[in-house]
């Protein structure tokens, strides 16, 4: 892989995980302890991994829709 395009995702990436953790500690960070005990910290923490696997696999999936090959279709007789 080229320097540059590593460079760029590897920016890109530590930019969307910076602000990811920012929002989710601005907007529970003060229900946190609540849900925390409300739920019992294995649980939210196995919730809270659940769903980054998901967006992860929703993410993972749409780009390599971009590099699936699809049949030429000719519809011209």
């Amino acid at each position: 892989m080229p320097w540059r395009t590593y460079l760029f995702y590897n920016l890109t990436g530590s930019a969307v995980y910076a602000t990811a953790y920012i929002l989710i500690a601005y907007f529970f960070g003060k229900k946190w302890k609540r849900l925390e005990g409300w739920l019992g910290s294995t649980a939210l923490y196995l919730i809270l991994a659940g769903i980054v696997l998901l967006v992860l696999g929703v993410t993972f999936r749409h780009s390599l829709s971009k590099f699936t090959v699809r049949p030429y279709s000719n519809k011209r007789e």
